[in-house]
């Protein structure tokens, strides 16, 4: 009894290994005819939650192996996989099947064949079955035809037989990052996915993007390395996510530049032209713009030009005429981005010079002469300025919204690039359009009076500062370049002086004071060359670094920033340079990376242009799962905090 309860218990722990699994062989035919093909089926019954794989098993596992005993002369000519699914396994994607797995063998008979003569074909299986753990199996089938007939096909295998992807011949398309399938005349396709025969190749985790455009299917599927040539099946979904049709493809790469026709959604269009206003308005409030707007608040604050009006249609002419010229060169050159004109040193100390000759100007050091100033008044030149200057030091300051709306521009076409840069010129000069068009409202600024003398010269100190700014910016793109700023304005300093003692008739000594300021300016300037501590070791920009770091599944963390940009600043002052940042970092394993656009980079700029920006700040998070996340233009701790973890 004892040795039959042991044969029993072992018989019972084996069976859920073993019983379960009866694979076979099967016919299409049950005959066969000199130099014919004949279709085999392997058949492979599974239990409820298993799967087999795929010819190419995806992140893991093995494909089914066989070995075939085939009677003289005959051989094997091709093997047929069905239409797998995808599985997802934690952070892995597999490729399989489940219920039941069919792979069809075609073996031909030799052009000389006996009649009548009953054949016996076999092999042996190997294959793997998971489902939560893998369980490895092997297994002898085999299957007899008979030579020189033909009899009824096999419902069965037929009908699995007609399951099967239909051959045909496409190509696809190679960008930086991705392959691209095009589709003609796609009908009630919600969703495509590409099973990919070449391992290596494409990453099996990420989602594939699938298109319908203008009746023509554009499938996205992000890659690791390039190829010529692309095999596998692509399986069409309904709404519903039920196949509706497979295709069995040797795909060549098209070498012609990929042309995707625009749509243009009407609601999304009011939305952008709507944050480009709201972004144009919100720049007033940005440091970066006060010094030039100061100059227009000067000049309504005084309640003495009766041309105010036209002033103000001069001011709009300026930023609207800057905004759309710079809507024409993004358009045009594609290789720069918005801020393009800071990554230009020489502009920066030219704009850094003219910042500082004006704040001497409001401290009174020195003033325009008489028949200059009625010359830019009469030739509408002073207001007119401006306005380009406004938009010269807004544009690097991006405000909320507007990097969404100008990269949604620039990816719809010029006529809506143009759209989006007029609704910017159109907020950034609102409040000053309101005050000469509604003149009530400019009983809520103060009366002018000799307080105006005192303000104008308070209005030298952002124009310092922005200076200082300037120099900062300079210094990051040329290094040791400060001291050469430093001198440039001292020199330009004595001149005013000499040349203000000379206009006004006030001795130096009188002007003590002034001088005095000026210098304590222009020594508070070589602060701007002190090092920044940062709390967070930042590794420079490098694209394959960071592919590379994502298939080892570390997190990644990339600031797209440049020094000009006083919104990139005050994000890392605020919140990137802190030791809280510094803590959920490192407690998550986050490697942080820094691509400054300070200086012009074009494999920045194609990266920004990836993620549908043109400019900076932005903030992108690569997770250990899933697709890129683009947070917000202002940072804030919690919103960092909720992504990462």
């Amino acid at each position: 009894m004892k040795h039959l309860l042991f044969i029993f218990l072992t018989i019972f722990l084996i069976r859920p290994v073993f019983a379960s699994q009866k694979a076979d062989l099967i016919p299409l035919n049950q005959g066969i005819l000199p130099n014919e093909e004949a279709l085999f089926a392997i058949k492979l019954p599974l239990e409820k939650g298993e799967h087999v794989y795929w010819k190419n098993p995806g992140d893991a596992g093995e494909a089914l192996e066989y070995h075939f005993d085939l009677p003289e002369n005959f051989i094997i000519t091709e093997t047929l996989w069905s239409v797998p699914e995808k599985f997802k396994t934690g952070p892995f994607v597999e490729y399989g099947y489940q219920n039941v797995a069919y792979i069809f063998i075609k073996i031909k008979a030799p052009k000389q064949l006996e009649q009548g003569k009953l054949l016996k074909i076999s092999a042996e299986l190997s294959w793997l079955a998971c489902q939560g753990e893998c369980i490895p199996h092997q297994e002898k089938v085999s299957a007899l035809i008979t030579t020189g007939i033909k009899s009824k096909n096999n419902p069965e295998i037929e009908t699995a037989l007609n399951r099967l992807p239909q051959n045909q011949k496409i190509d696809f398309f190679e960008t930086e990052d991705q392959f691209v399938f095009v589709f003609e005349d796609v009908k009630n396709v919600k969703n495509a996915y590409f099973f990919t025969e070449q391992r290596n190749t494409i990453p099996y985790a990420d989602e594939q993007l699938f298109k319908v455009i203008k009746k023509k299917g554009y499938l996205f599927i992000n890659k690791l390395e390039s190829a010529d040539n692309l095999s596998g099946i692509i399986s069409f979904y309904d709404e519903q996510g039920t196949a509706l049709q497979s295709l069995q493809i040797n795909a060549m790469k098209n070498s012609s530049t990929l042309q995707i026709p625009v749509e243009i959604c009407l609601k999304d269009v009011l939305m952008t032209l709507l944050f480009a206003f709201l972004g144009g308005f919100l720049l007033n409030l940005m440091p970066c713009v006060f010094p030039v707007l100061f100059l227009k608040a000067y000049k309504l604050m005084n309640h003495q030009s009766p041309a105010f009006k036209k002033e103000t249609l001069l001011y709009f002419a300026g930023i609207l005429t800057s905004f759309i010229s710079l809507g024409i060169i993004l358009n045009t050159v594609k290789q720069i981005g918005w801020g393009f004109q800071l990554q230009n040193p020489y502009i920066v100390y030219v704009l850094s010079l003219f910042m500082f000759i004006l704040g001497l100007m409001f401290l009174d050091v020195f003033s325009i002469g008489s028949k200059l100033q009625s010359w830019g008044a009469n030739h509408n030149v002073g207001d007119f300025g401006t306005g380009v200057l406004a938009v010269i030091v807004a544009s690097p300051c991006a405000a909320p919204f507007m990097g969404v709306a100008i990269g949604y521009g620039l990816s719809h076409g010029s006529i809506l690039t143009l759209a989006v840069m007029i609704m910017m010129g159109i907020g950034l000069s609102l409040p000053f359009l309101i005050f000469a068009y509604f003149p009530k409202t400019t009983k809520i600024l103060p009366k002018p009076g000799k307080w105006m003398i005192h303000f104008k010269h308070f209005l030298s100190l952002p124009m310092f500062a922005t200076t200082g700014w300037l120099a900062f910016v300079l210094e990051n793109q040329v290094p040791n370049s400060l001291i050469k700023v430093f001198v440039s304005l001292g020199i330009i300093a004595l001149l005013a002086i000499i040349y203000g003692t000379f206009q006004t008739g006030i001795s130096l000594k009188k002007q003590k004071t002034k001088i005095i300021f000026i210098t304590f300016c222009l020594v508070c300037l070589t602060y701007f060359q002190g090092t920044k501590v940062e709390k967070i070791e930042w590794m420079p920009f490098d694209e394959q670094k960071i592919m590379a770091l994502q298939n080892q599944k570390i997190p990644v963390f990339v600031k797209f920033t440049a020094k000009w940009c006083l919104t990139c600043l005050t994000n890392e002052k605020i919140v990137l340079n802190t030791d809280k940042v510094k803590a959920l970092f490192t407690e998550n394993g986050v490697a942080a990376f820094s691509a400054d656009w300070t200086k012009k980079n074009p494999e920045i700029t194609k990266k920004l242009n990836s993620f549908g920006r043109n400019g900076v700040p932005l903030y992108v998070y690569f997770p250990v799962d899933g697709k890129p996340v683009i947070l917000g233009q202002i940072l804030s701790f919690n919103t960092l905090k909720e992504v990462i973890e």
